[in-house]
């Protein structure tokens, strides 16, 4: 699966010819410079961030008999991450710019979190929960942790906002919220809560929401040996008496493949295979009849990054929309969902990433940096690193022997920026010299990993997506899909394009699912989209976005047959021979005849029975339609998949309504997933 570049609607129009005529006469030219311009976009998509301007400088210290005589001949690319430092005219600019890489990130600020804490107080007071809430989580985000900054609240900062943010969640029913709160102030310093009665207080109402009986009673009787029997007590008493148990939010679970999970390919069903040629490498093959909506794989990523514009409103680790924000222990800059996300990312990658994070987003690189970097500092030791990273290059394509010398050198000098990174945050340990130019054989290594990692990305990465809910339009048609990050994944990387696409995609946290849009049959290819689709872009559009983008000319039959785009769809599906084994298809008739002949296999077919069937399936489909408008999304999917499973019995695509079921059929399930 590629990864979906966005280039400006504008541009793309200004560089489409007006006529035939100059589309044959311009048509290289524009694919090349096209080509250049979506390719430069997966190193650094922001204009305005500095990158740009340091590749600049850097490059017109080359020349191009350099680059085609010393650069672009060497095979390695650790040999070109090493030539780029020792080329004395390209090196200076590049090691002086360096040395600029400092730590740039959004510090704990005490005074802040203390004016938050208090504004926070008063809303609360004031019966304004939602903004309580809002301002108390900027508190604990942005509170130094214990003993760090005593110029307020004896270094207690942190512990106190929990503290306070813990009264407003029990007031909005979220009793698990406030019960790590509660721990959480303990732990951060306020060890004298066990002392007070208020503490067994909030304890008693927190398990009470959660319908934790017997914990209530304990905590209740805590409170009585604070308090005594007497009418303050009763006054507790009867107040959690009339809580009612506030039902946990559940998780949407991803669909489980253990019992029919590969042998060997894992996370994908066994109902596949993966076959290769070379004409289009490695792909995804059906071994076993597939049926619409079944799963296919369900895969955690290698590596999954956060879109920079999202660290406020998701969690940085698992991508998930926050509720209750917790926050990394040195910088104020992202975000984590939960105590366990925040502990295994600060704990791993994010100790690297963490005061380096404004000066990367700053630097206006793609999201493809990013987990590039990502892939390197979330393993447990450099030469995990280097093995792991080693694997993926090997393993992906990267189009290597095609890129030409300023795009390679595009990606070592971006590659040499991230490894200045992971030599300031101490990656590679105590380092024998401050200096930029890698000091090990381990730092070139990863330097020339990182290069690799940039090419393969560009092909192979997947954007990760949610679906938002807007509160005036309820039902599913006031939702749409957001992109909020991208990931790389071991096994999804082996569906090829298609400008009609076999599977529906949806995610649950980071982990993806890939689910049948129709009946598969052994020997299919399984395919997926990258983004061009036969409805909404034309054939000459979908090649020329393809060729430019991914480098490939796409041969799916929607580009052989050159299907229609939406607009021009119509539900004249083409109709399948009676005889199974036959695959001649006959056109929809302008009058329904009984009986044909079908010149393929000479068996006769009753064409009145499949447009039957066919009006069945649209039926199906109108049914389904109406239970989306009312939020039966379960019974709507079911609605789709029978009327698509009876549609591919006896026609096949394109179809306007098939189509759209299939559409529907993907918002059904991604509403399931990750909303």
């Amino acid at each position: 699966m590629a990864y979906r570049l966005y280039v400006e609607r504008k541009l793309v129009r200004t560089r489409f010819p007006k006529t035939v005529a100059e589309s044959k006469r311009k048509e290289v030219k524009m694919d090349k410079d096209y080509a250049e311009i979506c390719s430069e976009k997966t190193i650094f998509a922001e204009q305005q961030g500095f990158f740009g301007e340091m590749f600049d400088i850097v490059k017109n210290c080359c020349t191009e008999k350099w680059l085609k005589t010393k650069f672009e001949v060497l095979t390695t690319d650790a040999d070109k991450l090493r030539l780029i430092f020792d080329e004395p005219n390209v090196s200076d600019m590049l090691l002086g710019t360096l040395e600029h890489v400092i730590p740039v990130y959004r510090k704990k600020d005490c005074s802040f979190s203390y004016q938050r804490r208090i504004q926070g107080e008063s809303l609360h007071q004031q019966n304004d929960l939602d903004n309580a809430l809002i301002l108390l989580t900027q508190a604990v985000l942005r509170a130094p942790s214990k003993g760090m900054d005593i110029r307020h609240d004896a270094g207690l900062t942190l512990a106190l906002a929990l503290w306070s943010r813990s009264a407003v969640l029990l007031d909005l029913n979220r009793g698990s919220d406030a019960l790590v709160d509660i721990q959480s102030a303990i732990d951060n310093g306020l060890d004298d809560l066990k002392k007070q009665l208020e503490y067994y207080v909030r304890l008693a109402k927190a398990n009470a929401m959660m319908g934790n009986e017997s914990k209530t009673k304990i905590c209740l009787n805590l409170v009585k040996s604070f308090c005594g029997a007497g009418a303050q007590y009763d006054d507790i008493v009867s107040e959690i008496k009339q809580i009612k148990p506030h039902p946990t939010i559940v998780k949407i679970d991803v669909p489980d493949l253990s019992d029919c999970e590969h042998e060997t390919l894992k996370h994908t069903t066994r109902k596949l295979e993966i076959q290769s040629t070379p004409e289009c490498g490695n792909f995804a093959v059906a071994s076993e009849p597939i049926h619409t909506g079944e799963t296919i794989v369900v895969e955690k990523p290698i590596a999954a990054c956060l879109l920079p514009k999202f660290f406020g409103s998701h969690c940085l680790h698992c991508l998930r929309r926050i509720e209750v924000a917790y926050a990394c222990s040195d910088c104020s800059g992202v975000a984590f969902c939960s105590i366990d996300c925040q502990k295994e990312a600060c704990s791993t990658y994010h100790a690297y990433e963490c005061k380096f994070m404004h000066m990367m987003i700053g630097s206006g690189m793609s999201i493809l940096c990013f987990i590039a970097l990502r892939i390197i500092t979330q393993q447990s030791s450099v030469e995990m690193a280097i093995e792991k990273g080693r694997q993926i290059v090997r393993e992906l394509c990267t189009h290597s022997s095609q890129r030409k010398s300023t795009d390679y050198l595009q990606r070592a000098v971006a590659s040499a920026f991230l490894l200045r990174i992971l030599q300031k945050s101490n990656f590679f340990g105590r380092r024998t010299s401050e200096s930029a130019y890698p000091n090990s054989e381990h730092e070139f290594e990863i330097g020339g990993i990182l290069i690799g990692l940039l090419q393969a990305l560009q092909f192979n990465a997947h954007e990760i997506y949610e679906t938002k809910a807007f509160e005036s339009q309820q039902n599913v048609g006031g939702k749409k899909m957001i992109y909020v990050g991208a990931a790389i994944y071991n096994s999804a990387v082996y569906f090829n394009h298609s400008c009609s696409s076999d599977v529906i995609r949806h995610f649950v946290g980071t982990s993806i699912v890939l689910t049948a849009s129709h009946p598969l049959q052994p020997g299919d290819t399984i395919s997926e989209n990258y983004g061009p689709i036969f409805t909404k872009q034309t054939l000459a559009v979908r090649q020329r976005n393809l060729r430019s983008r991914y480098w490939f000319e796409c041969k799916c039959i929607a580009c052989k047959e050159n299907w229609p785009t939406f607009d021009k769809l119509t539900n004249k599906a083409r109709l399948r021979c009676s005889n199974a084994k036959c695959t001649h298809l006959f056109n929809y008739p302008e009058k329904a005849r009984k009986i044909v002949k079908c010149p393929k296999c000479k068996e006769m077919t009753n064409l009145e029975v499949q447009i039957a069937t066919l009006t069945t399936a649209e039926n199906f489909y109108r049914t389904g339609a109406e239970q989306m408008d009312g939020n039966q999304l379960r019974d709507a999917a079911k609605s789709f998949i029978d009327g698509i499973n009876l549609f591919y019995s006896v026609a096949t695509q394109p179809h306007r309504d098939t189509y759209t079921a299939q559409e529907s059929l993907r918002v059904c399930l991604s509403n399931i997933g990750h909303i």
